[in-house]
């Protein structure tokens, strides 16, 4: 049987076909067709830098820059292969190459794509002012463009300039631009219960349902400002996910907890949790104090061994597959030295696919598994307040332990959500018990973990 490139179609061709079977989503025949094209013509740049974007879909960085790579070989005059090539080492965490690619292909032609990524470099690198003015060079180039702009394009750059200006610090602008995140975010069902918007008016003597939104993070970072809307005088209802209920009620943020999937009672405005910020002009020396939280006593029980001065409990990977959540996960393995500290006893918190690798590790004598217990936050919750310190990646267990007050050691990967205010710093203003440690380069857990022992070790003394 003859391959493709074997048949007596050309590589312009079989690249068509290509390019017309990913638009189908159909990846497994679109990457044979792209092979097929450059086996048959090595020099086919098109299909080589068809070939980098699909391994971009697929995740395939590293054979994306190096297809990306072969095209600007080719044709080193073409702006889109050198944004393509940018984008994959953007992709790949190669901040730096990918401006140097990016600033070349807007010398050529100046494109809101190459300024969106070119913004997000530099935001991955800390570089706030610069990344801030790229992405405002998008949205110009977008508003003024000659030819349409698909919509998602305009969102992004939109919610990805209010991502900036919040991890730059300039959270009162930040959290007025993130108000069009309801353009990119599927509603809510209490904002499909016919009641109008709180528009951060007066709300004294007013019934209002703030209700959760994205992910229980987000709910728990935020929640702090439930207080502050009933001490303007509200009637606040909060509405959220079952799991999160006996947390958020034993710490009395609230005057009313419901399920958001149960029937909302009468009230005279609704409002998105994350839109209190903003309503409250939040300022960095403005944020409501960390220590907010309150576990709800229960079923779990924390049992330490004789001799234990610290119970550290850890979370080292996050429940989301993609890759770019996994670059956030430290790894089980790189935990267990905490454990070579006199006196430190390891409580797994890990929930999840996550839990496996205590097996997968050989590490049941060394980590005992609390989340095999968990059935809600209510008891992870439980099990933290009995702990000395909690050890975690950037997910909801990390803002459920430093909101409630509790020593929170933070793995973080060389680039991280803007609620972290720049790689390299060391506290948050958000979670004064928090400490940030941070990847030297992407990919480099060894001097957060040699951070996080120290860390530990200090705390066993």
């Amino acid at each position: 049987m003859k391959t493709l490139a074997e048949n007596t179609v050309g590589a312009p061709e079989l690249n068509a076909r290509g390019v017309a079977l990913h638009q189908q989503r159909d990846l497994v025949g679109a990457r044979l067709h792209y092979a097929a094209a450059i086996e048959a013509d090595p020099d086919c740049a098109s299909a080589l830098a068809n070939l980098c974007a699909l391994m971009l879909d697929l995740e395939l960085f590293d054979a994306a820059v190096v297809a990306a790579s072969r095209a600007v070989r080719i044709k080193p005059d073409s702006m889109s292969y050198a944004e393509n090539l940018g984008n994959a080492l953007w992709r790949s965490d190669r901040y730096e190459e990918a401006i140097a690619e990016l600033r070349r292909s807007v010398t050529m032609t100046d494109t809101f794509g190459a300024r969106h990524n070119l913004g997000l470099c530099y935001i991955a690198l800390s570089r706030f002012d610069e990344g801030i003015a790229e992405l405002k060079r998008a949205a110009h180039l977008i508003k003024h463009s000659r030819t349409p702009v698909p919509d998602r394009c305009r969102i992004d750059v939109r919610a990805d300039l209010s991502f900036a200006l919040l991890g730059s610090g300039r959270l009162e602008e930040g959290f007025t631009a993130n108000e069009d995140r309801w353009d990119r975010l599927a509603p809510h069902p209490v904002q499909r219960c016919g009641l109008p918007a709180w528009d951060g008016k007066n709300p004294a003597g007013k019934t209002i349902i703030v209700h959760h939104e994205q992910g229980f993070g987000d709910t728990l970072q935020f929640c702090r400002y439930l207080p502050m809307l009933r001490d303007a005088g509200a009637y606040v209802v909060f509405a959220g996910p079952s799991d999160l209920m006996g947390v958020i009620e034993a710490s009395g943020l609230a005057d009313q907890v419901l399920d958001h999937d149960k029937m909302m009672p009468r009230a005279d405005y609704r409002c998105a949790l994350m839109s209190l910020p903003h309503f409250f002009g939040t300022k960095l020396g403005t944020i409501p104090p960390s220590g907010y939280l309150r576990a709800p006593f229960g079923k779990i029980k924390v049992e330490r061994r004789p001799g234990t001065k610290v119970a550290v409990g850890m979370v080292w990977a996050t429940n989301r597959i993609e890759l770019g959540a996994q670059k956030r996960c430290v790894g089980l393995p790189n935990l267990l030295r905490l454990a070579e500290a006199p006196g430190v006893e390891l409580f797994s918190l890990q929930f999840g696919a996550g839990r496996a690798d205590i097996n997968r590790y050989g590490a049941e004598s060394l980590v005992t598994d609390l989340g095999a217990r968990f059935t809600s936050f209510s008891d992870t919750a439980d099990a933290i307040a009995q702990l000395d310190a909690v050890v975690s990646v950037d997910t909801s267990v990390l803002h459920l332990a430093a909101g409630m007050g509790k020593p929170t050691l933070c793995a973080f990967p060389f680039s991280n959500c803007w609620r972290w205010m720049g790689r390299g710093k060391a506290r948050s203003p958000w979670y004064d018990s928090a400490r940030l440690f941070w990847q030297d380069k992407p990919g480099n857990w060894t001097p957060v973990v040699d951070g996080i022992a120290k860390e530990v070790a200090t705390l066993c003394r």
